[in-house]
Formats: C-alpha cells, sequence, structure tokens
C-alpha cells in the first residue's frame, strides 16, 4: 500500500530521524533485556521494535 507513496523531502528528516531512533532503540533495548530478564523475553522485545517504529511513523509523519 505505501510502496509506491513518495517521501516528500520535507519528511525526509523525520525519516531519517525514525531510523536512526529505531536501529537505538532496537539495539539498546536489547542488550538492556538480556541484562536483567531472560533470553526470550530480550527476543520478544527486539520483535517489538518494527511496530514500535512504525507506530512512530505514523504519529510523526502521518501516512494515514
Amino acid at each position: 500500500m505505501f510502496a509506491n507513496k513518495r517521501v516528500n523531502k520535507s519528511d525526509l528528516p523525520a525519516v531519517i530521524f525514525l531510523g536512526v531512533f529505531g536501529v537505538f532503540i532496537n539495539q539498546w533495548s536489547f542488550f538492556r533485556g538480556l541484562q536483567t530478564a531472560d533470553p526470550t523475553t530480550s527476543a520478544l522485545i527486539l520483535a517489538t521494535t518494527p511496530i514500535l517504529t512504525g507506530f512512530l511513523a505514523v504519529c510523526l509523519i502521518g501516512f494515514c
């Protein structure tokens, strides 16, 4: 559905921010989770990162 939609130049900083933020939160939460919880819980945290990034994209950029 969104594959054919182009990103406006004005939205580019938000897309870059979301990409960096998503990767940073992904790695930080995974390693922090491994220190405080078992690997299964940490993997669950890691698996929710795309959902969080997509939610932030909708909130900040408004792709809907």
